[in-house]
């Protein structure tokens, strides 16, 4: 793994998954012209960073900044009357959009979600495993998070019954 870490990597990795999700929500009107700009940035993105664990963490944050993005560019919804209207002569009225809440929610959490995994990542507890003889887990009860190598134990645990195995070899 080369490439630089950090912050600035996460960023970068987030603005190129922020334009694919614009140019995925969008894909009927601009998205096809935003495609072009998603490219080069994830482009961009995995020649001067690595990928782990920034990538994905990355994606995360990016797919929430523009759902974000959709939710303050439905801030005016009004939801259209069920029945039948009377207006009076010179008024107006419009209805319709998306409802921002769902958006909002959704942003805020891949955004959350994103973050904390990239912080939990920093401190070894989402680090993939490579080593398949030692297990790892977090110890998120201490005072301070740190990664424990533990030995898985060499014999099978003990669950009340005893299997025998008898192998004799042929003749």
């Amino acid at each position: 793994m080369s490439g630089r870490i950090g912050w600035q990597s996460l960023t970068e990795w987030a603005f190129g998954f922020a334009l694919v999700g614009l140019a995925t929500i969008a894909a009927m009107t601009i998205g096809i012209f935003v495609l072009p700009f998603a490219a080069a940035a994830l482009a961009v993105a995995g020649v001067r960073n690595r990928a782990w664990p920034e990538a994905p963490m990355g994606g995360l944050v990016g797919v929430g900044v523009t759902c974000l993005f959709v939710a303050y560019r439905n801030r005016g919804y009004s939801p259209c009357p069920t029945g039948p209207m009377r207006l009076a002569r010179d008024e107006h009225f419009s209805c319709g959009g998306f409802d921002p809440a769902p958006w909002l929610i959704v942003g805020m959490l891949l955004i959350a979600t994103g973050i904390l995994g990239y912080l939990a990542s920093r401190r070894g507890c989402l680090r993939p495993r490579i080593d398949r003889s030692h297990t790892q887990r977090c110890d998120l009860h201490a005072e301070t998070t740190q990664l424990m190598m533990v030995n898985p134990p060499l014999e099978p645990p003990n669950l009340g019954f005893t299997m025998l195995l008898k192998i004799e070899p042929k003749l």
